[in-house]
Order: structure tokens, then sequence, then C-alpha cells
């Protein structure tokens, strides 16, 4: 399982990572465009992505569309596991929050 909300440091800045591991160097960030829409927060998350990769990890990043298989796929590659099967049906979050709200109303 992956470490979440891990701080390192970097240049004598401190991050935390959304998901990572650590052998291999692996770092998963999740963006949503709530809290990294606005060009502060834009500009911040490049500096840090790059710090980030020349630290030595490979960094990933994910976004509501990607569907969940999309997600395990790509870093069951990078860690250099077996790729899962691909579903009929893939799930992205927006469908799975829409399914989530219904049940809750």
């Amino acid at each position: 399982m992956p470490l979440c909300q891990h701080s390192i440091e970097i240049g004598g800045r401190r991050y935390r990572l959304d998901l990572c591991y650590l052998d291999p160097p692996l770092a998963i960030e999740v963006d949503s465009f709530a809290y990294h829409g606005d060009r502060s927060e834009f500009d911040a998350d490049r500096l840090r992505g790059n710090d980030v990769s020349l630290a030595g990890y490979t960094l990933l990043r994910f976004t509501s569309a990607f569907s969940d298989w999309r997600i395990a796929a790509t870093i069951a590659e990078a860690l250099g596991l077996p790729v899962p099967g691909k579903p009929s049906e893939e799930v992205h979050f927006g469908a799975w929050l829409r399914v989530w709200s219904n049940r809750a109303a």
C-alpha cells in the first residue's frame, strides 16, 4: 500500500505527497480543479512537480477524468507490476459521485 500524505524535504522546501512508494520512488498526486485551479496553485504545483522529479521520484498526476482502471493500470506499470485486466465498463469519479449523491438523497 502507498504511504499517504508522506512528507519530504527537497532543497530546503517541505512537501507532502498525496500518495507515494519509496521503492521504487513513485509520487502520486491527485489534482482537483477546486484546489489547483488558481494561478498561484498552478505555478506552485509546477515547482513542486519539478522538485519531486529532480529528487528521483517518478511523478504521476491524476484527475477525476481518469477511470479507476486507468489509475490502477498506470500505477501498476510504474511499479513494474502486472497491469490489471481492463473491465467491460470503466468507472470515473463523476459517475461514482452521481451514484453516491443519489443514494445520500
